[in-house]
């Protein structure tokens, strides 16, 4: 399913309000995998940029979300809570992160998009689904 995702934490600590309000989403295709351990994986997909082979890459957006579990759900929104994984040398950190998630109205099959920014032709997916607003905002209890 296409959507918009605003990431609500940085390596495990919560954005402030106001950079979460600000943030611009990230405009993608939700999809689920289960990884070869068997841990339960969501992950963001858009359209690479450029020309070529490059402009049809399928690019992952963002880290990939490990053991998502559903925090909560109303019109049109929904937020996930799992981890993420950060590695620096040979270790590996996990960190909490929280996924805002809000459905596009308009689920145009075989388009991935990754930005309208960059891709106008996706400005028709969104359709009446007006921008993220402050009032639209998980709780902080998220």
């Amino acid at each position: 399913m296409f959507v918009r995702v605003v990431e609500l934490y940085r390596r495990g600590v919560k954005r402030p309000n106001a950079e979460v309000k600000a943030a611009q989403p990230l405009i993608g295709l939700l999809s689920t995998w289960r990884a070869p351990n068997g841990m339960l994986v969501l992950q963001l997909h858009g359209r690479g940029w450029g020309s070529g082979s490059y402009g049809e890459t399928n690019v992952t957006m963002l880290d990939p979300l490990f053991e998502p579990m559903l925090m909560g759900i109303k019109r049109g929104a929904m937020t996930y809570r799992g981890t993420q994984r950060d590695t620096r040398g040979s270790v590996m950190y996990e960190h909490l992160q929280v996924w805002w998630i809000r459905l596009l109205e308009d689920q145009a099959p075989g388009i991935e998009c990754s930005d309208p920014h960059y891709h106008p032709e996706c400005s028709k997916m969104i359709g009446d689904n007006p921008p993220m607003t402050a009032k639209d905002a998980p709780s902080r209890g998220a």
